[in-house]
């Protein structure tokens, strides 16, 4: 009489990165990250993002700003992919949008509408008239070709020049520092 007979049946199921949870996949990339970046580059934009959805080629990668989410995907993009796909095994594309923790943002939003609220009712209302925007007149008298340009104050101007023939494009917002009577009124005015 012989052994009786043992059947083994396995099972296997090819890994799919539709299994993993993207908050734990990005996590997991996270930890390679930190290694791979300088600190204040991690700390700045990727330690407060979080894995939003994932489908079979593409993790969405949650920061909470406009300007880190553009950041992100400007000049980390490359960095951040390669390693989400070391640790899904799998390439994969990554995009970055703008998330916020809904309790906080609509806690905080609120408290800084009320802030505004109390401050521009202690605003005088001839000042509050200056236009939709709330932004007071330029005074006509500073313009460019008045403004005296010296050794000193060459930056400056091309900066203010630059800001003034496209606004929104290049240094922008302008900041101006320097002792009191140098030009700063002028330049912001023309």
């Amino acid at each position: 009489m012989g052994l009786p007979e043992l059947n083994i049946i396995l099972t296997w199921r090819a890994f799919s990165v539709s299994d993993l949870h993207p908050r734990q996949l990005w996590e997991a990339a996270l930890g390679d990250l930190q290694v791979q970046l300088a600190r204040p580059s991690y700390d700045t934009f990727l330690q407060n993002t979080i894995g939003v959805a994932l489908d079979d080629d593409c993790l969405v990668i949650g920061a909470n700003s406009s300007f880190a989410a553009e950041y992100l995907e400007k000049r980390l993009h490359s960095i951040v992919q390669s390693a989400v796909e070391r640790v899904a095994h799998s390439p994969l594309e990554v995009r970055f949008q703008v998330v916020g923790n809904p309790s906080i943002t609509t806690a905080t939003n609120a408290h800084l509408q009320s802030q505004v609220q109390a401050i521009v009712s202690d605003i005088p209302i001839r000042h509050r008239i200056a236009g939709d925007s709330g932004a007071l007149p330029l005074d006509p008298r500073y313009v460019f070709d008045q403004f005296t340009v010296g050794q000193s104050n060459e930056l400056a101007v091309a900066a203010a020049t630059a800001a003034a023939e496209r606004p929104g494009e290049k240094y922008n917002p302008v900041f101006l520092y320097s002792h009191s009577g140098l030009g700063k009124t002028h330049l912001l005015h023309a």
